[in-house]
């Protein structure tokens, strides 16, 4: 789901049972055609490299991440929004938050977009939003 603003979008892609559609991925890339920035929520957050070792730190040697070195990795659709989203340099993705790991974490893609990743909403963690438009 997708609400839009004027000035941009905040795309939601469900992704918490480990798999993103070939259908989600095609309907997330039609946004690009909008020429809005894009703000993504997942559930669970994309793989960094340095956001491996926290990961598997606090999950017993898993990495529960996804994309190239994780979980899903095999899956096309799942690596066709990791290269959209996370390597493709002209992406109008502009954060992408997620949960999922039970911790804090910021990272940056190798194209330059942040993750921020958030500790456990049930137990009373969130994080504050201030959007500023770009002139």
């Amino acid at each position: 789901s997708y609400p839009e603003y004027d000035g941009f979008i905040v795309a939601a892609i469900d992704n918490s049972s480990d798999v993103v559609t070939q259908e989600t991925v095609d309907k997330f890339l039609s946004l690009y055609e909008k020429n809005k920035p894009i703000i993504l929520l997942l559930h669970v957050p994309f793989h960094v490299d340095t956001l491996a070792p926290d990961v598997k730190n606090a999950w017993g040697g898993r990495n529960i991440t996804m994309g190239p070195g994780a979980m899903g990795s095999d899956w096309g659709s799942v690596i066709q929004l990791y290269n959209a989203v996370c390597v493709a340099e002209d992406t109008p993705v502009v954060a992408v938050f997620a949960g999922h790991v039970h911790f804090n974490h910021e990272d940056v893609f190798p194209n330059g977009t942040p993750q921020y990743i958030t500790d456990i909403a049930c137990d009373g963690h969130c994080r504050v939003l201030t959007l500023t438009p770009v002139q």
